[in-house]
């Protein structure tokens, strides 16, 4: 099984290492801050965008509607395409 990383958990990743000091504190410079707070929106708006078409889907699937169930199944697995 292979995990997936999306392009916004690379970018808080690069911001926690070049953010620690020689003795392997975290100290975020305040451009950082901006940064992880627009990447925490991005990553919160994934997370929401992945949750509701997979609730749909379930709900496609409940209803046996499979053409609707297939047409979201489409839209999750291109979402989770970005991950690499």
């Amino acid at each position: 099984m292979s995990v997936a990383i999306h392009d916004i958990h690379r970018m808080l990743a690069a911001i926690y290492f070049r953010s620690l000091t020689p003795e392997g504190k975290l100290k975020v410079h305040w451009l950082d801050q901006i940064s992880i707070v627009a990447i925490l929106q991005k990553n919160a708006e994934l997370v929401h965008q992945l949750d509701s078409l997979k609730s749909l889907a379930f709900h496609a699937h409940e209803i046996g509607d499979m053409d609707w169930q297939q047409e979201i199944c489409k839209q999750i697995e291109e979402l989770e395409a970005q991950c690499i």
